[in-house]
């Protein structure tokens, strides 16, 4: 059963209210009521807000793993989906976690760029990232691995006076990325 807090009851409201200001406009204007059309038109921009506001944040966010994957010089030539995204904020910094379904010719292009880096390392197993921890003290670090299952790419910088660290994983089985991205 829906409740009256579920998002879809509140999504079907405002669309029965805007599809009643859209009839209402229509007989501001076939009866020439000047207020009618103004309210109308006002109440309907009101009212679609939501819808506007929902593709302005996904368009926003959208940007914002463009310009964490530039991070990591990595860039998406084809269109992308980001099916999950959770985020924390607290005392201690902001954390995110992000999946992105991208195109197989993405993937591969990614891969191919983990591969050809110069301090790429294939490791057995995720125990074997202990190299990376000997370095992790420097200023900023920049690692690209091979798991069983997973490649990855890892950096540690410094923007805006924010400590950044991003920790990308492409999926071997699937055409799928994820990252995790700590702002401190």
């Amino acid at each position: 059963m829906i409740g009256l807090s579920s998002p879809v009851l509140i999504y079907i409201v405002l669309i029965v209210l805007i599809i009643c200001c859209l009839f209402w406009l229509t007989i501001s204007i076939i009866k020439k009521y000047t207020i009618g059309k103004i309210l109308s038109i006002i109440f309907i921009l009101l009212l679609s807000f939501p819808f506007f506001d929902d593709y302005y944040r996904a368009y926003t966010f959208k940007n914002n793993v463009k310009k964490d994957l530039n991070i990591l010089n990595f860039q998406l030539n084809d269109d992308f989906e980001i099916p999950v995204s959770v985020g924390s904020d607290n005392f201690l910094g902001k954390s995110q976690i992000t999946t992105i379904e991208i195109s197989s010719e993405d993937k591969l292009r990614l891969i191919d760029q983990i591969v050809q880096s110069k301090n790429y390392i294939e490791l057995k197993d995720e125990n074997e990232s202990s190299i990376a921890h000997d370095k992790a003290y420097l200023p900023e670090y920049f690692f690209n691995y091979k798991y069983p299952k997973y490649y990855t790419r890892k950096i540690k910088t410094k923007i805006e006076n924010k400590e950044i660290e991003i920790d990308l994983k492409i999926n071997l089985f699937r055409d799928v990325i994820e990252y995790s991205k700590w702002e401190k």
